[in-house]
This record gives C-alpha cells, sequence and structure tokens, in this order.
C-alpha cells in the first residue's frame, strides 16, 4: 500500500480522471479523528511524510486536490462538514493543532480550505448506506461499514453528491452569485455575499496556481525580490469586476505575482501604479511616513509583469485609479 518513493508521484490521469479534470470538481473523503475540532477552523488540510520520509498512499492524496474539489470531513464516526477547496497544494511548515507523530517531520503540503457547512452531523448508519460497503466494493468504508484509517481518499462523485444533497449543500450554487469586487474582509453575514467570497477565493488560488506554473518560488513583480510561493499571491492588473470569464482565465495578461511583504498591499491600495513604460510610479498620495518609505523603495523598479498584454490593463487600472471624484 506504500509507495516506495521519497517525493510525491507525478499523477498520471487516467480516463475517469480526465472525465472529472474537464468537470474541474472532484469529491474527497477525509478522516480527522485524532484532530478534527482542534484544526477545523484553521481552513485547511496538512499532511507530511512518514517517520520513514515516505510518502504513502493515503498521505501522496494531498498531492491530487485542486481548487473547485469538495471535501467530506469524517471524524468519530460521523461526518462533521463539508468544505471547498481554494488552492492548490503547497509546501509549509506544520501548522498550529497538527501535532507530530514519533519520527514525522515539520514540514509537508497544504491545501487551503473554505468551509461550505460546519455544523453537519450524519452518523454512520446513514452515510454507510448511502456510500456501500463489503465485499466488491472501493470506499473509504471496511466491510462493517466504519471508516478506514486512511487520511485522504477519493470518493465516487455520485454518491458524494448523494451525500451532499442528503446534508442540504447545494454546490452548484456556489458558482451562481457573481461578486462585484474583491471578497470582502470581516464578517460575511449574508448568503449571498458568503457565495460570492468563495468563489473569488477559488479564483485567486486558481491564478495563482497559473502564474506560479509549478514552481515553489518565484520573483514579485513589483519588487523583484525572489520569494518561496507561499509568500506571493496573484494581484488583478485590471479591476475584477472589469473583466468577463474569459478574461480572468488569461492568467499572465490580468494578474501578477506580488509579495506578501508589502507590494501587493501598496499595489492593491493604489499607493504604487505601473506606468505607460512599465516603469513602477507613485499613486495615492501616501498617509503616513512608513507608507512613503515603502512606497519610495518602489518607485522607478520596471514591473516585471508589464508586457504589450497588460499595458492595456495597467493603463485601465491607473486612469480609474487616479481621476479626480466630481464635487
Amino acid at each position: 500500500m506504500s509507495s516506495t518513493t521519497s517525493e510525491p508521484p507525478t499523477e498520471v490521469a487516467t480516463d475517469t480522471d480526465q472525465i472529472d479534470e474537464a468537470a474541474v470538481r472532484r469529491y474527497w473523503w477525509v478522516s480527522q479523528s485524532r484532530n478534527f475540532n482542534k484544526v477545523f477552523n484553521l481552513g485547511l488540510l496538512w499532511t507530511c511524510r512518514d517517520r520513514n520520509g515516505i510518502w504513502d498512499a493515503q498521505r501522496e492524496a494531498i498531492t491530487r486536490l485542486q481548487p473547485n474539489d469538495i471535501v467530506i470531513h469524517h471524524a468519530n464516526s460521523t461526518i462533521r462538514a463539508v468544505s471547498l477547496v481554494t488552492s492548490h497544494p503547497w509546501e509549509c511548515r506544520r501548522p498550529a493543532n497538527y501535532a507530530a507523530r514519533p519520527g514525522e517531520g515539520d514540514w509537508g503540503l497544504r491545501v487551503d480550505l473554505a468551509p461550505l457547512r460546519s455544523d453537519a452531523s450524519m452518523p454512520r448508519a446513514r452515510f454507510a448506506e448511502i456510500i456501500g460497503y463489503g465485499p466488491g466494493t472501493s470506499t473509504p468504508l471496511d466491510k462493517n461499514g466504519v471508516a478506514k484509517h486512511a487520511y485522504i481518499a477519493r470518493l465516487d462523485a455520485a454518491v458524494a453528491r448523494t451525500l451532499l444533497r442528503a446534508m442540504g449543500v447545494t454546490v452548484d450554487a456556489i458558482w451562481e452569485p457573481e461578486p462585484q469586487g474583491y471578497a470582502a474582509s470581516g464578517p460575511v453575514a449574508d448568503p449571498t455575499d458568503r457565495a460570492a467570497m468563495v468563489k473569488v477565493r477559488v479564483e485567486q488560488g486558481t491564478l495563482r496556481g497559473g502564474l506560479l506554473n509549478g514552481r515553489l518560488e518565484a520573483p514579485c513583480d513589483l519588487c523583484g525580490r525572489t520569494l518561496p510561493k507561499e509568500l506571493l499571491v496573484a494581484a488583478h492588473i485590471a479591476p475584477r469586476a472589469s473583466l468577463s470569464d474569459a478574461e480572468r482565465r488569461e492568467f499572465s495578461k490580468v494578474a501578477m505575482l506580488a509579495c506578501v511583504l508589502g507590494c501587493d498591499a501598496l499595489f492593491e491600495l493604489g499607493y504604487v501604479e505601473v506606468d505607460s513604460s512599465g516603469v513602477i510610479v507613485e499613486g495615492l498620495r501616501p498617509k503616513t511616513a512608513a507608507i512613503q518609505t515603502a512606497t519610495a523603495a518602489l518607485l522607478g523598479n520596471k514591473c516585471g509583469a508589464f508586457s504589450s498584454d497588460t499595458a492595456a490593463g495597467f493603463d485601465s487600472r491607473r486612469r480609474e485609479r487616479l481621476v479626480p471624484l466630481a464635487g
């Protein structure tokens, strides 16, 4: 059952996988009886090599999760929650509350999640009836309908959708609302706003993954520093709300990589802009000396994302940000 390689193997798609890729969604069963109550609110899944430095089959499965997949969380004979995957797997240090087992290291792989339902309570008798078990079945359950000791396992799509319907989770509805900007910060109580926020988070993970293109580190397009991918985010060049769905999928034309060490915030808030020759220039007047110092460090740099494809987007953004308000 265990792999003999020390690195996550390259995924080789089967015909079934190709169909699922086209549908942009897979369904996963995640058993978390040891730590569900401690880690669910972190909004992530994380795992690492075993004590022998091996990625065994159940841990290696995290490499196959992708944005827009659905995770069904199981703990202590009960389905407890449902989440949406919002990032590709990325390397990071062991998060808080993920206790180490003897011999395990502190570096592993993580995927980010957005909760769809956090108060589910489907007992074993009910989910075993839906999933099925016994001779001739291939499910996360053993011959007695008890969850196997496996962290992450693939769920049949039809079975997963039946489970979701039984819990009142309508996944497709998440894609209906169209956000009119970036995801709002702070509490989001309205279901429509929450659905919009989830969609934007999924798009951010997909956009960032497309810009990274498999790289573990890359340069920030504003300051030029080469940084690990966990310190880089996708920054929209043109205002997101002005883009069509087709334009949003053209990663290198509509977004760039900006670091979370200050560049993303300075660009997003309009303190720096990119001019028609690709040079970083001052945008809005800095409100404090600290912002002025941070902005000054970027002025005059050549933006790494500037090209004939992105020039119009930078121009549109600059004009929208800098046109004085009437009155």
